[in-house]
């Protein structure tokens, strides 16, 4: 099976410190991957590695190679290598702005003028995530206001905004309650079917219930893939 994006011989330290060893491993396209391990294992990191956010760390060194699609990711500008790898937060990183405005920024940014496309989009990725009919008649509010659960979906649709190949999400339901986390999963479910996604997790039954693929890590290292 084709693989989204592949890690080959990846190693990152902090100064003195390892944190990831040797990661070579494929993640398979349209498929979603579960990480699971305890707290400070790597797999934050890993995640982070995937669309070079840990480069912006100048204490970080890395070495071997990840590649989407066959391209190192080192070879890409960030701005581009971010529109076709996505992050969402464990905790929801909302703009202080309106729902609207987080909706359109990342679309703006990446030069789409049209404010039709612009508005169909967004009501699009809404929909999709869930969300748009508690939120329709409130774009032009702050989307600070919204309910944890609505910022976390909020999150995920403005990743989406920009068609990413692969979506990165870390630890996305920690902080929120059982029906908030089935919304999100069925919505993961659903998106597999276009967009590879690479979830951490510390839940082994949400692993069970979504995942295609569950791996583990442990001290900076990766066992094999369990297919389910």
């Amino acid at each position: 099976m084709e693989n989204a994006i592949e890690t080959k011989g990846l190693c990152v330290s902090y100064g003195s410190q390892k944190v990831l060893e040797n990661i070579s491993y494929g993640f398979k396209k349209n498929k979603i991957t579960a990480i699971l391990g305890s707290s400070g294992c790597g797999k934050t990191t890993l995640l982070h590695a995937l669309n070079n956010l840990i480069s912006e760390d100048e204490n970080v060194q890395i070495s071997g190679d990840i590649r989407l699609e066959e391209d190192s990711i080192y070879d890409m500008l960030p701005e581009v290598l971010r529109k076709k790898v996505g992050l969402v937060f464990q905790m929801p990183v909302v703009f202080p702005m309106s729902i609207y405005k987080n909706m359109s920024y990342a679309l703006s940014y990446h030069g789409l003028n049209s404010k039709q496309d612009i508005d169909d989009i967004i009501e699009e990725k809404l929909i999709l995530a869930g969300l748009y009919e508690e939120v329709k008649d409130k774009l032009k509010k702050s989307a600070l206001k919204l309910s944890g659960g609505q910022k976390q979906r909020l999150c995920i649709a403005r990743a989406l905004t920009i068609e990413p190949r692969v979506l990165l999400l870390d630890e996305p339901c920690s902080a929120l309650d059982i029906d908030n986390t089935l919304i999100i999963e069925n919505l993961l479910m659903r998106l597999k079917e276009s967009i590879t996604i690479i979830i951490v997790t510390h839940n082994i039954a949400q692993a069970k219930r979504i995942g295609d693929e569950i791996i583990t890590m442990k001290s900076g290292n990766l066992s094999e893939g369990i297919s389910l």
